[in-house]
């Protein structure tokens, strides 16, 4: 009986390594006809969870056409921000699925990037001409 196990594991880890089905493909697999779908999902090397949840593309659909109209309106919004507007359209929305449909999207907030206060070297740079002027008198210099 032992050594017997030990095959169905070995032959379990094979299957697992040697599959070469896609997620969704594994998951389309599953039915609950012979085999539980417990069962099912572990010779497959699938969670189980998945089996069970059902995405559905037209809410996804629907939730991306609303984050493009909000990032058409607010570009500088990042994630977290436009899932606080989706929040008033009654849409909840996990914040790293958001993320990860922004990248699909291909958006990303308008953000000052790093150095910006830098000046630019093309910039001719003009010597400060009162560094060592003693001004004593009112009007004696004007600034604009």
């Amino acid at each position: 009986m032992q050594g017997m196990h030990s095959h169905r594991e070995v032959g379990l880890s094979w299957l697992k390594k040697n599959c070469r089905l896609t997620h969704k493909e594994k998951v389309a697999l599953v039915d609950g006809e012979d085999i539980s779908k417990a069962r099912q999902a572990e010779i497959l090397g699938i969670a189980r969870s998945n089996i069970y949840r059902k995405h559905t593309d037209k809410n996804e659909d629907d939730i991306m056409k609303k984050v493009d109209e909000i990032y058409t309106k607010l570009p500088f919004y990042g994630n977290r921000r436009i899932r606080q507007e989706l929040k008033d359209y009654n849409i909840s929305i996990g914040r790293k699925r958001l993320r990860k449909m922004m990248q699909t999207m291909g958006i990303k907030s308008i953000y000052p990037g790093p150095n910006m206060s830098k000046s630019s070297q093309e910039h001719t740079k003009y010597p400060y001409l009162l560094r060592n002027l003693k001004i004593t008198k009112p009007n004696h210099v004007w600034g604009t």
